[in-house]
């Protein structure tokens, strides 16, 4: 990824030097304390390339929480995440490898560096530069749906490391089209089933979702008859994932706004009516997101609603059914990236 690898190399040249004040080099201490950490080595280099190689590394990764530290004897407290290694292949240092001991997915990942046309002060940013993106392939595996990833459970700062760099760029990531199957069932006994046209897009951490759909029902016997229900219904909702990883989960909370139209098919000395009104029923409930290809995947729900305006059905005096009581819902559909 040539583009991404050049795109960082400027943003980390832009910020080291406003930043290399800050990054004063840490003690053991701070290294232990804080938990998530890369121990880094570079025997041969003098003191003055070892300390800018340091900083420019604790730039790179600043924003994910890792700290970059020089090698820490006797240390007693929170391992390394990794140890970064600097072996140089040539007497004047222009061809150097880089040596990373992963301790988050155990492997041993290296890349050599030809440096012989980068200025001697701008070295110490592009060595920086590789270690990073080294070190994060390596911990890209875990976002990997292998049985081995699986048994990982990476620190924070590595999956905000890994996520600076996995992460599609929103425009492409934006929109989402598709179709669902989707029934609801309310306590008084009414069974609506039908299908959905599902439309999503994300603003942030958050999904908004968009379902115009159609139901129908099995005839239900009344006293007199049978009534059947049509109803056609513009559901909104928002949602915030709570898993990030393959299978993704969305918590979601939403209306639907709908009109539900009852018909009645009487016996034969019975009279036949049409009652058609108004139904808006909020839901909240759980999606799953189960990745088939790149860009299609198949869509999970499951919810329970509340009517906030509901029609019902009378024979007589017997209430023969409607969208009263508590809704149970449900849905299995498939959506494709946009």
């Amino acid at each position: 990824m040539p583009s991404v690898a050049l795109f960082r190399f400027a943003s980390v040249a832009c910020l080291s030097t406003a930043a290399a004040a800050a990054h004063a080099a840490p003690t053991a201490a701070d290294c232990e304390r804080s938990g998530s950490w890369v121990e880094l080595t570079a025997p041969g280099s003098s003191e003055q390339d070892a300390g800018a190689l340091q900083r420019e590394l604790a730039t790179s990764l600043e924003g994910s929480g890792v700290r970059a530290c020089s090698a820490v004897p006797g240390a007693t407290g929170s391992a390394p995440l990794a140890d970064i290694r600097l072996e140089s292949t040539s007497s004047a240092h222009v061809r150097v490898t880089i040596v990373v001991r992963d301790a988050v997915t155990h492997k041993l990942v290296s890349r050599e560096l030809d440096l012989t046309a980068m200025p001697a002060d701008g070295r110490p940013l592009a060595i920086a530069v590789a270690a990073d993106e080294l070190l994060r392939a390596s911990w890209a595996e875990l976002t990997l749906t292998t049985q081995a990833a699986k048994k990982v459970e990476p620190p924070a700062a590595v999956q905000r490391a890994v996520s600076q760099v996995t992460a599609a760029p929103a425009e492409t990531r934006q929109g989402a089209l598709g179709a669902q199957l989707a029934a609801e069932r309310y306590s008084s006994g009414l069974l609506l089933m039908g299908a959905d046209a599902r439309a999503g897009w994300h603003t942030g951490p958050v999904k908004w979702l968009i379902f115009p759909g159609m139901r129908t029902s099995r005839p239900v016997a009344a006293p007199d008859g049978t009534v059947t229900a049509t109803s056609y219904s513009l559901g909104l909702y928002s949602g915030l994932r709570l898993l990030r990883k393959a299978p993704e989960l969305l918590a979601f909370g939403g209306i639907a706004i709908g009109r539900i139209e009852y018909r009645a098919e009487p016996d034969v000395n019975a009279r036949a009516t049409r009652i058609a009104g108004q139904t808006v029923v909020a839901r909240a409930g759980l999606a799953l997101r189960l990745s088939l290809v790149r860009s299609l995947s198949l869509q999970l729900s499951a919810g329970i609603g509340k009517p906030l305006l509901a029609l019902a059905v009378n024979d007589g005096s017997h209430r023969v059914t409607g969208t009263t009581g508590i809704e149970l819902s449900g849905s299995l559909g498939l959506e494709a990236a946009l």
